[in-house]
């Protein structure tokens, strides 16, 4: 599909006993947004559930998220595409529906047929991860440079903009930290300021473009009670264009992302992909 067009689905509750939908985006590739992070082209819109998505757009196929149903109301997916951006469109989605007294735990594998089941995602989790260690994206993050322009020539950023969401990770029995990690990119990490600068002056990646705490207003992530290197970082949000490795055992294992309503300032930026360990228990206590 490369022209305007509008593709609408209709998710109703099985029975009264279903609370959430789990929606895999096995393929989902859409029109980047443009230079102020906005979903003008192409989008994505969940709506009718009691879960607040916001617009999503670009290239996010792997990724998932969950949705509260509100009551009895339908849920429907809004997939709306326009012939001002002529690249190519793709989605494959699967959607699983979760009863309301399914457990907690986000999957879990039946040994002889081989098949995954669905448990509920805890309040606030739009996605949730459930392996000892793995990585998470931001929506639309990826490895190149959106394909649209600021008016210095500039790149624009992959950040979808007016986001507020939690990525979850659910504690494995006998382990009681999680440590979060830029992934082996480069630009894995960035999320705020002019990263083509970052890059040009070779700081990317760097603690000399690490930026936390009250330099994080518009565009971060939130990491309760992390450490650094053991030692107590005093804030809770990161950004800039890197990010140290930070620790917490903080429970649950949740990061909040959020970006402003225009990401216009920024240049070059991409979102994150952060890789995720979690730590087994020892006798030591960490301070609160």
């Amino acid at each position: 599909m490369t022209a305007g067009n509008v593709c609408a689905f209709t998710i109703q509750q099985c029975n009264p006993s279903i609370c959430q939908v789990r929606i895999d985006f096995l393929t989902l590739t859409l029109a980047q947004p443009n230079a102020h992070g906005s979903c003008i082209y192409d989008s994505m819109n969940i709506i009718g559930g009691a879960t607040n998505i916001p617009p999503i757009c670009g290239e996010n196929s792997g990724l998932h998220l969950y949705v509260d149903f509100n009551g009895n109301s339908n849920i429907r997916i809004v997939i709306s595409t326009s012939s001002d951006a002529s690249v190519p469109k793709a989605w494959k989605l699967k959607i699983a529906q979760i009863a309301c007294d399914c457990p907690t735990r986000a999957h879990m594998y039946e040994a002889l047929a081989r098949k995954r089941f669905y448990g509920l995602s805890p309040s606030g989790c739009l996605m949730h991860y459930t392996d000892l260690s793995g990585t998470v994206r931001s929506f639309n993050y990826g490895t190149t440079v959106s394909s649209y322009l600021l008016p210095n020539g500039q790149p624009g950023t992959r950040q979808l903009a007016n986001t507020n969401y939690g990525i979850c990770v659910e504690m494995v029995a006998g382990y009681c930290g999680i440590q979060w990690s830029q992934s082996s990119d480069i630009y894995s990490f960035t999320v705020s300021g002019d990263t083509s600068t970052a890059v040009g002056q070779g700081i990317i990646g760097t603690p000399a473009s690490f930026a936390s705490g009250a330099d994080c207003t518009t565009d971060f992530i939130v990491v309760p009670n992390p450490l650094v290197n053991g030692v107590p970082t005093r804030t809770d949000r990161f950004c800039g264009n890197g990010l140290p490795t930070l620790t917490t055992y903080s429970k649950p294992f949740v990061l909040t992302t959020v970006t402003n309503g225009d990401e216009l300032p920024d240049s070059g930026n991409r979102g994150f992909a952060l890789s995720y360990t979690q730590l087994r228990c020892t006798n030591i206590i960490v301070g609160r």
